[in-house]
């Protein structure tokens, strides 16, 4: 098996038993930054599997900006993503102004007010 030409992480049948550990350990020591063709037309996506380089993707948004690209389950147009910018696709001031917009949400005390919820809504899922 060639994991740079079959491995395919778009195929989403390879998640539906839960994460396929097996699969991105090959990727970690065969192919840690892996290019993936997408069908029907889309683009494709880069994966990136080792820590330390993903900690570098991550610092290092002058090269790997989150501002040109999206996270999206299929291609959109220009404006689509101009105007559907969260967070996670933002870098620099307007990234750090929507997270401080954010942050009192996720603090432990405001966190506490979802507990019987979520605890709620697990017991029911499972």
């Amino acid at each position: 098996m060639s994991v740079k030409n079959d491995i395919t992480l778009a195929d989403l049948d390879l998640f539906e038993a839960g994460p396929p550990w097996a699969t991105f350990d090959a990727l970690r020591n065969e192919d840690p930054v892996h290019w993936d063709d997408e069908p029907d037309g889309n683009k494709g996506f880069w994966s990136v599997t080792r820590y330390h380089d993903i900690v570098e993707v991550l610092r290092d948004t002058e090269t790997f900006s989150s501002e040109r690209g999206a996270v999206n389950l299929e291609e959109l147009d220009d404006e689509q993503l101009r105007v559907r910018k969260s967070m996670l696709e933002t870098d620099g001031e307007r990234h750090r102004a929507l997270r401080k917009l954010m942050q009192g949400e996720f603090t432990p005390r405001a966190l506490a007010g979802y507990e019987t919820f979520l605890r709620g809504l697990t017991a029911s899922t499972l």
